[in-house]
């Protein structure tokens, strides 16, 4: 479990970066230019990690979602992966024999939030949304 899950982290990651390295240029309202060559974001037929609306809210023009909770939210996402993975249980309790008692529930083998690697994509996601 553990090296299914430090890959899935790593695929995260590299999707989370992917997906928010695009830059554009906005001169209008019909007039967009894409400046990131690696990728077309015109092209993509993949669905918005983040979807934002525009909003006009005493007289201005705002986003709908608080453009500083992408950040944390990532991150939540990413450490609530981890830490869901942590409860999975070595033995399911209905295969146990009854006569077999165990004292407490062992835990697959799994990363923590605190690993190193595990902080350094953490810092890759901020730095990427």
């Amino acid at each position: 479990l553990r090296f299914m899950v430090e890959a899935s982290c790593v695929k995260f990651v590299d999707f989370i970066e992917e997906n928010c390295s695009a830059i554009v240029e906005i001169k209008g309202t019909n007039e967009v230019r894409q400046l990131s060559p690696e990728m077309d974001i015109f092209e993509q037929t993949r669905t918005p990690l983040f979807v934002l609306e525009i909003i006009m809210k005493d007289g201005q023009f705002l986003y709908s979602t608080d453009l500083e909770t992408f950040e944390p939210k990532a991150r939540l996402i990413f450490d609530h992966a981890i830490k869901a993975v942590q409860t999975i249980p070595q033995i399911d309790p209905s295969v146990i024999i009854e006569t077999h008692q165990i004292m407490s529930t062992q835990m697959l083998n799994s990363v923590t939030v605190s690993e190193p690697q595990i902080c350094e994509q953490r810092e890759r996601i901020a730095k990427a949304v």
